[in-house]
């Protein structure tokens, strides 16, 4: 409910990370924020491609919903915002109620990764079932040695 979610602090929406990218890294895919049920899990990846440059991939459940262009990193931190329907609790739930139809549908629908040189976004039109659930966020105690990790997390002032 609202109210729960009040109570317990529970923060919608989009979400700004720091990532910390380890200069050798024996992974070469990492999963850096995820939500949602057993077989049915969304996630954002960053995927390694050499030592100097990595990509971000979106996934919704299976199937990939946004990936980034190669993306070179500088001194082993990169910045991003993250947007995507899953951050927001289900159509049902009492927080969309004060919304504008418009501005609803725009959050229920936006996949939209952003990082310090750039970003990519997308509209799906395929039916989502987010859960509400606050996303799982690989930090350095669930990170491997040497694995990257987000450094940092906080809720993202949503765009108009």
């Amino acid at each position: 409910s609202q109210w729960w979610a009040r109570a317990k602090g529970v923060h919608y929406g989009p979400i700004n990370m720091v990532v910390r990218i380890p200069a050798t890294t024996a992974e070469s895919t990492t999963v850096l924020a995820a939500s949602g049920r057993p077989a049915m899990v969304n996630r954002l990846f960053l995927n390694r491609i050499d030592g100097a440059n990595v990509q971000l991939v979106l996934l919704e459940n299976d199937h990939q919903v946004l990936a980034s262009p190669k993306i070179a990193v500088s001194g082993g931190l990169l910045h991003v915002r993250l947007e995507a329907p899953w951050l927001y609790p289900p159509p049902a739930h009492p927080y969309w109620d004060g919304l504008d139809p418009s501005i609803a549908q725009e959050r229920q629908t936006l996949f939209s990764i952003r990082w310090d040189s750039g970003s990519v976004q997308v509209h799906s039109t395929r039916s989502l079932d987010p859960v509400g659930f606050e996303p799982a966020i690989n930090t350095l105690p669930l990170a491997g040695p040497g694995s990257p990790y987000v450094e940092s997390i906080g809720p993202a002032a949503r765009s108009p």
